[in-house]
């Protein structure tokens, strides 16, 4: 069996781009804090703003007014869904807030089987130690 040890060199700029903007929010407190109901209402609301075409961060100040929550709330929470597989993209295009979801929208918002060739951070993260 061939190893080696991966750099950020190794890696395409933007993965490396997208994993550092997502693994941020992958231990949020604001889901302890808002508790279940808050938080599936929220994704509720988000993906059906994403799922109309609605851009990241206008779906994400919708979701937020709607719910009453501080402004960033949602939108730090989409990048915890997706850090936590909740919700699954395609890390090897660049997510832009201010960009529709709509050409990634059933990546983002299906949940991918357990065995899917996708990429999977949590597999990535489990291989190799990202630091803030």
């Amino acid at each position: 069996m061939d190893w080696g040890i991966i750099t950020d060199h190794d890696l395409p700029d933007i993965l490396i781009r997208n994993i550092e903007w997502v693994h941020k929010e992958y231990d949020n407190d604001d889901v302890s804090e808002l508790g279940v109901f808050v938080i599936q209402n929220l994704q509720k609301i988000l993906s059906e703003r994403l799922s109309s075409g609605e851009n990241i961060a206008r779906g994400c100040s919708i979701c937020d007014e709607q719910l009453g929550l501080e402004i960033g709330t949602s939108l730090a929470l989409f990048r915890h869904f997706i850090t936590r597989k909740m919700w699954s993209v395609n890390m090897s295009e660049r997510i832009i807030p201010s960009h529709p979801a709509k050409a990634w929208q059933k990546a983002a918002l299906t949940r991918l089987p357990p065995h899917s060739w996708q990429f999977h951070l949590r597999e990535f993260w489990s291989r190799f130690q990202i630091s803030n």
